[in-house]
């Protein structure tokens, strides 16, 4: 099993014009382990296909993990942001499962 130490990005969306709205990310360290390690190319129009991860990333989630779990947007993990493709709670851990890479905004 292997370790993860890395960030995770949280979003609050925020109104900067009438009607338009960005994201204000923070991001937060965590420790844990990768419970499963996958990589996919996925085909695109692009020249090159996209990689996509199904990786299983297991923390310790602290209280402000709980009062922000909606916002959680990426994860920051061998010097890439993933997107995260979904989470399962099993307190007090959370388990992240990661997919494509995020090319949203960043502190």
């Amino acid at each position: 099993m292997t370790r993860f130490a890395g960030k995770i990005g949280y979003g609050v969306p925020r109104e900067t014009d009438p009607g338009v709205y960005e994201y204000l990310v923070t991001e937060r360290h965590y420790y844990g382990d990768v419970k499963q390690s996958n990589r996919k190319l996925r085909d695109s129009d692009d020249v090159n296909p996209n990689v996509v991860l199904q990786n299983i990333i297991e923390i310790m989630a602290d209280q402000f993990v709980w009062d922000n779990i909606d916002r959680i947007i990426y994860i920051l993990w061998n010097g890439v942001r993933w997107n995260i493709s979904g989470v399962e709670v099993k307190r007090p851990r959370l388990i992240l499962t990661i997919g494509d890479v995020y090319n949203g905004p960043t502190p």
